[in-house]
């Protein structure tokens, strides 16, 4: 977070902390920040600074509660291909339906769980999978990072830099 930011949630809280105590010292009987409140609005002069004070509160306010606010930057995406007509890009949605279509053509892959993340060599994919105990872990692990690469690469035009198989699971029923 930015210096401008902590500043402005430290001047928030100290705020909220002071109006806060002025609450519960009222609360309690102090009549002192009521006899405040009443002389301090009794002049024009007072009340435009009052008036001031309050903007600037509410300008705090606002901006914390903007910070606040979740952001929807769309959907996470990963480029293509970059030419002089502009960009091409996928969604990481689009990328996993393209995993799960090349998952499906391996046999003894019964469930699977892709994640995908773009680095500078291209993309980096992790499958958590449930297989068959009956295959080899090793040649579906083989079958299903070369069916992935190639229907990435095939179907997405997109660079594959790494596919990494996790078996989190045997499926203990037949196919």
């Amino acid at each position: 977070m930015p210096v401008i930011g902590r500043l402005v949630l430290v001047l928030y809280s100290l705020v909220g902390l002071a109006a806060a105590g002025g609450v519960m010292a009222v609360s309690m009987g102090w009549s002192y920040p009521m006899i405040y409140l009443n002389s301090a609005g009794s002049t024009a002069e007072s009340r435009i600074i009052m008036g001031a004070v309050g903007m600037i509160l509410a300008i705090i306010f606002l901006i914390v509660l903007i910070w606040a606010l979740p952001t929807s930057s769309g959907a996470e995406a990963v480029l293509v291909q970059k030419g002089p007509e502009g960009e091409i890009s996928m969604s990481i949605a689009a990328a996993k339906v393209i995993i799960m279509k090349a998952a499906k053509q391996v046999e003894g892959v019964k469930e699977l769980r892709p994640s995908v993340h773009q680095s500078q060599q291209g993309l980096t994919v992790k499958l958590h999978t449930m297989i068959n105990p009956d295959h080899s872990v090793p040649e579906i692990a083989q079958c299903l990072q070369a069916a992935v690469r190639d229907n990435l690469e095939k179907y997405g035009g997109l660079q594959v830099a790494e596919i990494k198989v996790f078996v989190d699971d045997f499926n203990t029923g037949g196919k």
